[in-house]
């Protein structure tokens, strides 16, 4: 059993194995099945195994089973060796490049498999079976109760959130990036842990980066944090020569965009004794307004030129074989599996209090006028007296530095994609000559013409594959 500890559980030290009795281990299991926060367990039975995820899959593990084993590991690169090329998944592939992102045990790899929240994965006879659970229950908007204090309710639970897990505060940063989500996680561990939380943040360029450094300058000095670990973004941009996909390392195809930005931040924190990094993954999803209740209507994109017949033609299977409504919300989920492995690489939990199940149905409940523009987030944090600024300022947009990104290094990497060919190219994903026309577009129109996000994605993925794949016959 791997169980992330409760508020006052005390650490466990590695030790001999103990001999329990059935009626022990059943109590365990049964105890670990309705664990809070995360778990996995494991079991190992007469010629099988079987893992079972928690609700939260913070760090969710890949899977490939072979005849005489089972391999397993949180970061995907540790599964090279069962990550082919030559088999890859049409529709998770399609997902990816055309950003239409879902929660399911398919990967890139068909050998390899996600284990997906509150999922069991069996191995029995050298075969290995995902399951499914049933699909979570959610809630609904409900009238408030005359005289409700709506704000102090949720401070109470966003408190609760945050410190229904173990930690030691002098060991605690917090990834302070000066947005409306990680200031009012930064505000609640402050009201316990003054001077001792340490900051951190990737920052960005242009006239964002510079209303970021003033709003966190200020966070900083109101919270009276111990240190602050920043690293600028435009010296460690995506695809930067020296950096990790440049340099060809063992990349995801799943890892978020600024892993070479994130390297240094990282680093420096557990350099610094942090063990728990708190940050604010779950706040878009935690006021987010239901598509019931949204008044424009979504429109399908059309298809890019640069995506390839192969494509084209998986992106309809999309929402085939996803998982079922999940505890957490899917998209939050994702983002654990883009960003966990990279704080475990350092030996940091990450911890996402606003994606507490008991604090997302209490914010379910709001009516929309609370919910809509994150309205509850940010009056929290204007009648704790911060300025203006801090939650009613421009919000941070990487945008602009991404775009830096892409013209100085993504956009040769693509142009070498068209030139050499490569797995998406070989393998009929990206159609080169769409690929080429809209590179040599984006040279001729400069500054004035925004990239396609799905460009940028179209180069992570390929690294990924070239750097964590086997090479096979395409």
């Amino acid at each position: 059993m791997s169980r992330e500890r409760r508020r006052g559980d005390r650490e466990v030290e590695p030790g001999v194995p103990e001999r329990l009795s059935k009626s022990e281990l059943g109590r365990l299991g049964r105890e670990t099945a309705q664990w809070p926060i995360d778990y996995t367990l494991l079991r190992l039975d007469a010629g099988a195994v079987s893992i079972e995820a928690g609700a939260w899959a913070v760090a969710p593990l890949y899977l490939a089973g072979a005849r005489d084993r089972l391999a397993g590991s949180w970061q995907p690169t540790d599964l090279r060796a069962y990550a082919d090329t030559s088999s890859l998944s049409d529709n998770e592939v399609a997902r990816l490049l055309t950003r239409r992102h879902r929660y399911g045990h398919e990967t890139v790899w068909r050998a390899v498999k996600r284990l997906t929240e509150r999922s069991v994965a069996t191995w029995r006879d050298g075969t290995l079976r995902l399951t499914y659970p049933s699909p979570a229950e959610h809630t609904m908007p409900r009238p408030l109760r005359r005289g409700a204090d709506v704000l102090a309710a949720f401070e109470d639970a966003l408190d609760t959130a945050v410190h229904k897990r173990e930690f030691s505060a002098h060991q605690c940063g917090i990834e302070l990036s000066g947005g409306l989500d990680s200031t009012n996680v930064a505000a609640t561990l402050a009201e316990r842990d003054r001077q001792t939380i340490i900051a951190s943040a990737v920052l960005m360029g242009g006239s964002c980066g510079q209303a970021q450094r003033s709003r966190r300058q200020h966070l900083i000095e109101e919270f009276r944090c111990a240190d602050d670990i920043t690293v600028d973004a435009t010296e460690h941009l995506p695809f930067h020569p020296g950096g990790m996909r440049h340099r060809g390392l063992p990349v995801s195809p799943y890892a978020e965009p600024w892993i070479e930005a994130k390297q240094p931040m990282l680093a420096g924190m557990a350099a610094s004794g942090v063990r728990w990094s708190f940050g604010g993954t779950g706040g878009d999803e935690l006021m987010a307004v239901r598509t019931s209740e949204k008044t424009e209507s979504h429109r399908a994109r059309p298809n890019q030129p640069w995506l390839g017949k192969r494509t084209i033609a998986a992106a309809s299977h999309s929402e085939e074989e996803i998982a079922p409504a999940t505890v957490l919300r899917e998209s939050t989920l994702l983002a654990f599996g883009s960003r966990t492995p990279q704080f475990l690489e350092h030996g940091l939990w990450p911890v996402s209090p606003l994606a507490d199940p008991q604090l997302a149905r209490f914010c379910a409940w709001l009516p929309l006028p609370w919910r809509a523009d994150k309205t509850l987030a940010r009056l929290r944090l204007s009648v704790l007296g911060l300025p203006l600024s801090v939650y009613c300022g421009p919000r941070d947009d990487p945008r602009e530095t991404l775009d830096i990104a892409f013209r100085r290094h993504v956009l040769p990497y693509l142009e070498t994609m068209c030139a050499e060919g490569g797995v998406l190219v070989d393998s009929g994903y990206v159609d080169a000559d769409g690929l080429r026309k809209t590179a040599r577009a984006v040279r001729r129109m400069g500054e004035t013409f925004a990239p396609d996000r799905t460009l940028f994605t179209i180069a992570a993925v390929e690294a990924g594959l070239r750097t964590c794949s086997v090479l096979g016959v395409r």
